[in-house]
């Protein structure tokens, strides 16, 4: 059996931008943290309220704009959405970040079926996609076949 994941270049390139963009927002929340509170802390699921999120993200913008030779615009000048654009396109998806997810999905379906029985382990093989596998419209999915 072999499993190969695919992603949606579009849909896939939106989500990892914006949890990129959550991911510093959430950054700077921990920094306002003691240490018992961080210690315990998953990133991942840290909540940022609707009255906070505009402080934590002109925090971060402000840090973007500090660590960038490109000339932005103040943080007072320019609206949240603004900001958000700036911190999404500092780091842009590549086709490798793709390939990982398209990866990332086939492994989650290989240790789903693994951990069902674990015999089959031997006879599971991840398949990596070509280019041409990751620009299939509408393709977030892991796909199994059997041979």
């Amino acid at each position: 059996m072999s499993i190969q994941g695919h992603v949606d270049m579009d849909k896939d390139t939106r989500a990892i931008l914006q949890n990129r963009l959550l991911r510093e927002i959430r950054l700077e929340k921990i920094k306002d943290m003691d240490e018992e509170e961080k210690k315990d802390t998953d990133l991942q699921s840290l909540k940022i309220g609707k009255e906070e999120y505009p402080e934590y993200l002109t925090r971060a913008y402000k840090k973007l704009k500090k660590n960038t030779a490109k000339k932005l615009p103040r943080a007072d000048k320019i609206s949240e959405t603004e900001m958000e654009n700036h911190l999404r396109a500092q780091d842009p998806v590549s086709k490798d970040d793709l390939q990982e997810l398209a990866l990332d999905r086939a492994r989650s379906i290989r240790a789903y079926i693994v951990g069902k029985d674990p015999e089959l382990g031997q006879r599971i093989f991840l398949r990596h996609g070509s280019e041409k596998d990751l620009s299939e419209e509408g393709k977030s999915e892991a796909v199994l076949s059997i041979k």
